[in-house]
């Protein structure tokens, strides 16, 4: 008998919590979106597009990364500068922004200027600085090989 009252009043309790939760939902209260937007105290240096094409133009030995400014980029550049209007400059700028759940993150790139403040950015980096190395993965070593599985690998002694 006493399961019984625990199974109902655990039930109960559920109950109440989903119809909160359902009211909750309702009423909106969730908080506004923060949009990244850049201050003019993030300025750093007026550019012209040629300077800013020769400083990221991407050199790869390789060849995976067409010779191109920004690379693989390089057409989401071309659209950004598509929507430039008469009078805008281009800066570069260099920002710190309150990360959404890893801590603060520095944020980097080129913003058109107009008379009223900074306008549009292209971002190139996104780094957090809550990791000190910025979040950039590291190459892992390779594991150290066990006596147990290596019977079955080729060797100095076998075939």
């Amino acid at each position: 008998m006493i399961y019984l009252w625990a199974y109902l009043a655990a039930g109960v309790l559920v109950a109440i919590w989903l119809y909160v939760a359902k009211f909750r939902r309702a009423s909106g209260a969730r908080a506004p979106e923060r949009v990244f937007a850049v201050k003019r105290s993030d300025l750093r240096e007026k550019l012209s597009v040629e300077q800013i094409e020769l400083r990221e133009r991407v050199q790869d030995p390789l060849g995976t990364v067409p010779d191109l400014p920004f690379g693989h980029l390089h057409a989401a550049w071309k659209q950004f500068l598509a929507g430039c209007q008469p009078g805008e400059q281009l800066w570069s700028f260099s920002a710190r922004w309150p990360g959404d759940w890893r801590g603060e993150e520095q944020r980097e790139g080129y913003v058109r200027v107009r008379l009223t403040g900074p306008g549009p950015a292209f971002e190139t980096v996104r780094r957090s600085l809550a990791e000190p190395d910025g979040g950039i993965p590291k190459a892992q070593a390779p594991l150290p090989q066990t006596r147990r599985w290596a019977w079955w690998q080729p060797g100095p002694d076998r075939y």
